[in-house]
């Protein structure tokens, strides 16, 4: 399955498919892992297809998964492909505390992908809040991604401050990030956010 991803072959989608119900976990994580590659979004011309993917991975984690890593390739594979039907399912996982970082990191990773700005709270909550640095950090970026308000810029300058955001990683994410959502602004936002800075602030 990992070759069949690599081959980029759309022809054997449906063979991934079905790889996803074999029961040894690991082969059905290099299914999975090989749709993403197979469906990812903005490359290839699987649209045909897409759907029935799409409608596969979710009909998979409405089933019992007992292995972490299969969790993660799933939440990684929806991630690549991107697609809004999987947004509940990010959500929930985004919010899973008790997780595995990694699984909070790539539905953080996913909602982002899917430029749906009514996750943006999930991923604010998660870039303020989240124990895990990673996870900040991919947050960040998804804030980039998808932030075009005024409170999206203070949520990154909040993280832009070594006392209140003590990973290097994430100072530079959301700083990266703070450039993308400042050209969205109206210039009059524009002009509010550039005076909000003082001594303190480091970039």
């Amino acid at each position: 399955f990992k070759a069949l991803g690599k081959l980029a072959d759309p022809d054997s989608i449906n063979v991934c498919i079905q790889g996803l119900r074999d029961p040894f976990e690991n082969v059905a994580a290099s299914a999975a892992d090989a749709l993403g590659r197979l469906c990812e979004k903005g490359k290839g011309k699987v649209a045909d297809k897409l759907d029935m993917v799409v409608s596969a991975i979710l009909e998979r984690v409405k089933h019992p998964i007992r292995t972490t890593q299969f969790r993660i390739d799933l939440l990684e594979a929806m991630a690549d492909i991107a697609d809004s039907l999987f947004s509940s399912v990010l959500v929930e996982n985004a919010q899973a505390v008790d997780a595995d970082p990694a699984i909070r990191q790539a539905a953080i990773r996913g909602l982002g992908r899917i430029q749906d700005r009514t996750n943006l709270g999930v991923i604010t909550s998660k870039l303020l809040g989240d124990s895990n640095a990673a996870v900040r950090e991919v947050a960040a970026e998804a804030v980039g991604e998808l932030g075009d308000q005024p409170a999206h810029i203070e949520v990154l300058q909040s993280r832009l401050n070594p006392r209140m955001e003590n990973a290097v990683a994430v100072q530079n994410r959301a700083w990266e990030a703070y450039q993308k959502v400042f050209l969205r602004l109206k210039p009059a936002d524009q002009e509010a956010a550039l005076a909000s800075w003082d001594g303190n602030d480091t970039k």
